[in-house]
């Protein structure tokens, strides 16, 4: 009775140094993006309701600025520039 032999090819099964390189990589800007969101968050919190309305925003409009969407403000008439977004569609 015969058997099939096969041959396990080790790079196949562990991912090159650039292949992991691109993965930290990735996961470092993810923190990096996470961290910064969480910041702006906590900032913009801990100005009262007056500071925000001096600077063109409302409560409900931390998250979106901590995002980068800054489209509905720009709907809504709130001079935002666009520049500091890096907003290339509008």
């Amino acid at each position: 009775m015969a058997f099939a032999s096969s041959t396990i090819n080790l790079n196949q099964l562990i991912p090159s140094l650039e292949s992991l390189s691109v993965i930290w990589g990735n996961l470092n800007k993810s923190l990096q993006t996470q961290k910064k969101y969480r910041q702006t968050i906590n900032e913009l919190k801990q100005l009262t309701d007056k500071d925000l309305a001096d600077i063109g925003l409302c409560r409900g409009d931390i998250n979106a600025v901590a995002k980068g969407s800054v489209e509905h403000l720009i709907k809504r008439g709130v001079n935002i520039n666009k520049e500091y977004f890096k907003l290339n569609k509008i």
